[in-house]
C-alpha cells in the first residue's frame, strides 16, 4: 500500500481542482497544505525547491516532487491502480478522453490564467476579462463540438473520467470571466448568464440559479468519499485564504466534493 501523498495546493486553483476531484473520486487519503497564492507563498524559497515554477498544484509523494495537474492525475492512476479508474481500457477511447481533457488543459485554461491575462491588459480588468471571455468561449465552441459525439451521462459515455475532472473548473473560470454561452453540454440549456434561457443562469440580472445538471452528477455522485483531506496546513502566513476555503472546512460531503459544493451550493 503506497504512502499518504502531500498535496499542496490553493483553493481557487481550477488545476488544483482537477486534482483533488481525482484524489476524492479514487477515496485516496492524502495530506492538504495550502499555498497561499494570493500573498505570495508561491515564491517561498522552500516551496520553489519541489516546484520551480511556483505553480500548484504539486504533489509529493514518497519523496518526489510531481508538477502539472495532469502528470499528477495520470501518477495517481498508475501508482493507486486498484481505485477508480479514470482511463477506460481501449487505447482509442483513452486517447478520445485525453483529447478531451487537453482541450482544456492546454488550449483554454493556459491562455486565460490571470498571469498572461493581465499581462494583456496592463491593469486594465476590463480588457483582460475580454481576454479570457473571447479563449473560453472559442475553446468551449471546439469542445462541445466534441462532446455531442462522446458525450452520454459524462463526457465520454455513461461513466466518469480525466475529461471529468477538467471540465467543472473551467466552467467556473468561465463564469468569473462573464462568458454569456457555452453550450448546451455545460449549461443544461444552452446558456451561461444570458438571462434569455433556461440555463443555470437566468433573470435579467444574469444571476446564477445553480449548477447544470451536469456539475451536479460529478460533484454528487460520490459523495460517500471524504478525500482523506487531513488537517489544513499553510504555506505561507496561514489562516485566511491559507486556510480551508469560505472559513468553514470542507462542508457536505467532504473532501473536494464538499469544497465544491460549498462553493456552488452555499453550503
Amino acid at each position: 500500500m503506497p504512502s499518504k501523498p502531500t498535496l499542496y495546493s490553493f483553493w481557487r486553483s481550477s488545476c488544483a481542482w482537477r486534482v483533488r476531484i481525482a484524489l476524492a473520486l479514487k477515496g485516496i487519503e492524502y495530506e492538504y497544505k495550502a499555498v497561499d497564492i494570493f500573498n505570495g507563498a508561491q515564491n517561498n524559497p522552500e516551496y520553489r525547491k519541489i516546484s520551480p515554477f511556483g505553480m500548484v498544484p504539486c504533489l509529493l509523494h514518497d519523496g518526489t516532487a510531481i508538477v502539472e495537474s495532469m502528470a499528477i492525475i495520470e501518477y495517481l492512476e498508475e501508482k493507486f491502480p486498484y481505485t477508480k479508474r479514470l482511463l477506460p481500457d481501449k487505447p482509442e477511447d483513452r486517447a478520445t478522453v485525453r483529447a478531451l481533457a487537453y482541450m482544456i488543459t492546454s488550449n483554454i485554461q493556459p491562455i486565460q490564467t490571470n498571469r498572461v491575462a493581465n499581462y494583456y491588459g496592463q491593469g486594465d480588468q476590463e480588457k483582460a476579462n475580454s481576454w479570457n471571455k473571447h479563449f473560453i468561449e472559442v475553446g468551449f465552441h471546439a469542445l462541445e463540438q466534441m462532446l455531442q459525439k462522446t458525450a452520454g451521462k459524462y463526457a465520454f459515455g455513461d461513466s466518469l473520467s480525466l475529461a471529468d475532472m477538467c471540465i467543472p473548473a473551467q466552467v467556473f473560470n468561465a463564469r468569473f470571466s462573464r462568458v454569456k454561452r457555452y453550450g448546451n453540454y455545460f449549461g443544461g440549456g444552452g446558456c451561461c448568464q444570458c438571462g434569455e434561457c433556461g440555463g443555470p443562469y437566468g433573470g435579467s440580472q444574469g444571476m446564477w440559479q445553480g449548477p447544470s445538471s451536469y456539475e451536479k452528477r460529478i460533484l454528487m455522485e460520490e459523495r460517500y468519499s471524504n478525500g482523506g483531506a487531513g488537517q489544513w496546513q499553510s504555506f505561507g502566513n496561514g489562516g485566511g485564504i491559507g486556510g480551508p476555503p469560505m472559513g468553514g472546512g470542507f462542508g457536505p460531503g467532504g473532501g473536494v466534493v464538499g469544497l465544491v459544493n460549498g462553493i456552488l451550493f452555499g453550503r
